[in-house]
């Protein structure tokens, strides 16, 4: 804020001064080169405030907002109750979303059977085809969120403001093997095993209802399990309601867009080897 007011001071300072020096020349004075010299100056100063008055603006606009589950106050006691401990330092008997979810809503979804809903992602066109590639599962590759957050960020802003989804970063990844940990989230009903479901960044399913509002594409994995369907029990059915169901899952990674026979938008894509 305080770069704001200052950029803002310079602008006006220099409009100000400019219109000064401007005003004998509009009662038919002519200008000194002393005083067009200064002019030009100033119009330099003021188109450098304007360049970096933009750059602020971009960065403020890919700034990710602020996350009390993953980032500290800068100072003691803001942006949390005072006292109240930060969320992974919390107590040993913390539940997964047991704070954030309400349980009346839940109980609903889960009398309703109910599942997650796809995000639209706009697809222009035809799914988009990648060249076949045979995963090294003798080096299963650790796939991070932080990472997969930056090739969304390439994908729907651009590379220029943080973002790497090029061809050669689309080539590299696209049918890796991979491991990733995420809470599981049904999209057809859970009735004994999900031969498809969203892997979604824990982050995301802890702090609010899933079922209720679906996360970004930037945020959830569309899982393919027709190979290794996912048996659930009645215990994992009531945790993806009244909890997070977290797994870590071993796959081929597939990097989109695309869309599935029914409709399904997708930018990230596993075909489920293992889980555990």
């Amino acid at each position: 804020m305080k770069k704001w007011i200052i950029l803002a001071g310079v602008v006006f300072l220099a409009l100000g001064v400019a219109l000064g020096v401007m005003k004998p020349w509009r009662h038919g004075t002519p200008i000194s080169a002393e005083d067009a010299e200064a002019m030009a100056q100033l119009q330099a100063v003021n188109e450098r405030a304007k360049e970096a008055s933009r750059k602020l603006m971009e960065l403020s606009a890919a700034m990710q907002p602020f996350d009390p589950k993953t980032q500290r106050p800068p100072f003691p006691g803001q942006g949390s109750p005072e006292g109240e401990a930060p969320a992974a330092e919390a107590g040993e008997g913390h539940k997964h979303g047991e704070s954030k979810r309400d349980p009346a809503d839940l109980a609903r979804h889960e009398k309703a059977n109910d599942v997650v809903k796809a995000t639209a992602i706009g697809l222009r066109g035809e799914a988009v085809t990648r060249p076949d590639a045979a995963p090294r599962w003798d080096a299963v590759a650790a796939l991070e969120w932080k990472r997969l957050d930056t090739l969304f960020t390439g994908f729907s802003i651009g590379y220029k403001v943080g973002g790497d989804f090029t061809k050669e970063v689309v080539g590299e990844l696209h049918g890796a093997a991979v491991e990733i940990e995420g809470a599981v989230l049904p999209i057809d009903p859970p009735k004994g095993a999900l031969k498809r479901f969203w892997l979604v960044k824990p982050a995301v399913a802890e702090a609010a209802c899933a079922f209720c509002k679906a996360p970004s594409p930037g945020e959830s994995i569309y899982v393919d399990a027709s190979k290794t369907p996912l048996k659930l029990d009645s215990v994992d059915k009531k945790k993806m309601y009244e909890d997070v169901f977290i797994i870590k899952a071993v796959g081929r990674f597939l990097l989109g867009p695309t869309k599935t026979k029914d409709g399904i938008e997708y930018l990230y894509g596993l075909e489920l080897k293992e889980w555990k």
